[in-house]
């Protein structure tokens, strides 16, 4: 039947070229879609890993702020003591 009508040989001719292209066209959008997953894929990686360093860099710091805060408040309840000792001591001697 193709043999009898030439058109439809080129209209066959003609749709396959059109799928091989739209095939090609789909290869190429999902490379780029591979690519554009691989490198968000990385992104994400590299931000955690950037959080994650930070977190344990501020809690390292955070521990030594502390401590150094307990030291500052012993050291201001010995100057309260020290004060009202000497507050005292004057209303004696006084």
């Amino acid at each position: 039947m193709v043999d009898r009508l030439p058109s439809l040989n080129l209209l066959l001719e003609l749709v396959q070229s059109e799928r091989d292209k739209q095939l090609a066209h789909f290869d190429a959008l999902d490379n780029k879609a591979g690519i554009v997953l691989a490198f968000s894929g990385l992104t994400r990686l590299t931000v955690l890993d950037t959080i994650e360093d930070f977190v344990n860099e501020s809690s390292v710091l955070l521990r030594e702020k502390g401590r150094r805060l307990g030291w500052a408040l012993r050291a201001l309840t010995v100057a309260a003591a020290f004060f009202a000792a000497g507050i005292v001591v004057n209303a004696v001697q006084g």
